[in-house]
């Protein structure tokens, strides 16, 4: 279970995906995904957890990585705050309920 072995979970995958992989295509990149968030009865999941998900990708040559929160609620001590040029906002964004009558919520523009 990632929440108690998040290192070596990713890990052992990437040692084998990347066993899998040899010899298919060069320019093959790998960029896994990774969690942030507890599972089930174990643990919470903390920012250690993340940063030791993200060591076993570099140890094993990930091409940068994604990150899953189904309720899109991220460990900021995990990330840090966005770097110069990163657009700090939601990258989607999710119709909101309006009471029943009312208009629904407008769609933010779309980017140039």
């Amino acid at each position: 279970v990632p929440n108690e072995h998040p290192y070596e979970i990713i890990n052992r995958t990437l040692r084998l995906m990347n066993r899998e992989a040899a010899g298919l295509n060069p320019a093959l990149q790998i960029r896994p995904w990774i969690q942030d968030f507890g599972f089930g009865p174990f643990r919470k999941y903390t920012a250690t957890d993340i940063h030791a998900e993200m060591k076993a990708l570099r140890d094993n040559g990930a091409d940068g990585w994604m990150i899953w929160n189904a309720a899109a609620r991220f460990t900021v001590g995990a990330l840090g705050p966005p770097r110069a040029g990163e657009n700090a906002g939601p990258m989607t964004s999710a119709p909101s309920s309006a009471p029943s009558g009312a208009p629904a919520a407008a769609s933010p523009p779309a980017s140039p």
